[in-house]
């Protein structure tokens, strides 16, 4: 069993460099960032007088269990996930992994 996480991101385009920097300074040790498209129907979110934006960033940082929490609320607080529409972050453990070093 390994003490490793993965913090999984999806946020708006362009917001990968703060969450990065937040996530950083709160213990990461770098991520991976991949572009993405969102499928939510914009005639749906348009009823619900959403602004969605297609394009996304999805962040994936493998930390230690110890640091997740501190990267976690980081991230939280930067994005304001509290509110609507600002992104999503979950955490799932990681059993086995290769190559990971912490610097």
């Amino acid at each position: 069993m390994s003490d490793l996480n993965l913090i999984v991101v999806i946020a708006n385009k362009y917001k990968e460099e703060e969450i990065m920097m937040v996530a950083n300074e709160a213990g990461a040790h770098g991520g991976t960032v991949i572009h993405g498209r969102g499928t939510a129907d914009p005639k749906k979110m348009n009823l619900l007088r959403l602004t969605v934006e297609p394009e996304k960033e999805v962040i994936l940082i493998v930390c230690s269990q110890e640091k997740t929490e501190a990267i976690k609320q980081a991230v939280k607080e930067k994005l304001n996930l509290e509110k609507p529409n600002h992104g999503i972050l979950f955490v799932v453990p990681i059993k086995k992994a290769i190559g990971y070093m912490e610097v």
